[in-house]
């Protein structure tokens, strides 16, 4: 017979699915939506075609970051290893650009000052940024030509990663989605969580933790949003 305690695990596990599953639905939907209208128009021009793969590419990343973060859960001590945070940024800002232009968002890529590589799990961090993403360039927003900036700068305690948008902290949406990954880790049911756009704060969060460190709400230079401590590597080389 299943423990109490196996229960609560399995049942928590369920409700990450589900709100996985939940985000998962609106690019898909969008895409059948759009699909339909360019069947009735009888045509597809090449701006539809793009935001069909910006929003079906969106969809499969979060899909894989949470399969990442479930497999990278399981193991009882992770291999950091030592990464260049320079070149890990520059390729999750040009990868989330197709998504940023449906979206009328510029992306901004900002490395303060010298510093070494990070110790961290490559392809979790780069899962986990493209996680929060997809969360922070869909934030509702009227500002036209809105910015999501990613960042990276120097801590007491290591080196901050993560990203900020331009009118995050004038956004009700955005301040409620980390109190909703706490109360989702409290096990509260997920029908008091929300869901939608939280799956990928969810995702991330987990992926963070993993590499034993968490992500936190943040300002950096003006700008408001997500971002996590990570520890410098002892190597020596520059970025």
């Amino acid at each position: 017979m299943q423990s109490l305690e196996g229960q609560a695990e399995g049942n928590a596990q369920e409700a990450l699915l589900m709100s996985v599953a939940e985000q998962l639905k609106q690019p898909l939907l969008y895409i059948a939506r759009s699909s339909e209208l360019s069947l009735m128009e009888d045509k597809l021009n090449r701006d539809l075609v793009r935001s069909f793969e910006a929003q079906a590419t969106s969809a499969l990343r979060l899909l894989d970051s949470y399969v990442l973060g479930m497999g990278l859960d399981g193991q009882t001590q992770l291999e950091l290893e030592s990464v260049g945070l320079g070149a890990l940024l520059s390729d999750v800002a040009h990868e989330l650009s197709p998504l940023a232009r449906q979206y009328d968002v510029d992306i901004e890529l900002a490395l303060d000052g010298k510093y070494g590589p990070v110790m961290t799990h490559s392809a979790g961090l780069r899962a986990a940024l493209h996680s929060l993403g997809s969360v922070i360039i869909g934030l509702p927003t009227s500002q036209r030509g809105a910015i999501v900036r990613l960042s990276a700068h120097r801590s007491n305690g290591g080196i901050v990663t993560g990203l900020y948008h331009s009118s995050m902290e004038r956004l009700p949406r955005s301040k409620s989605l980390l109190d909703e990954v706490g109360r989702f880790e409290r096990r509260q049911p997920l029908s008091e969580i929300g869901g939608g756009s939280a799956a990928g704060v969810f995702v991330a969060q987990r992926l963070f933790r993993s590499m034993d460190t968490s992500l936190q709400m943040r300002k950096h230079k003006g700008l408001h949003g997500f971002a996590a401590e990570l520890r410098s590597s002892p190597q020596l080389s520059l970025l």
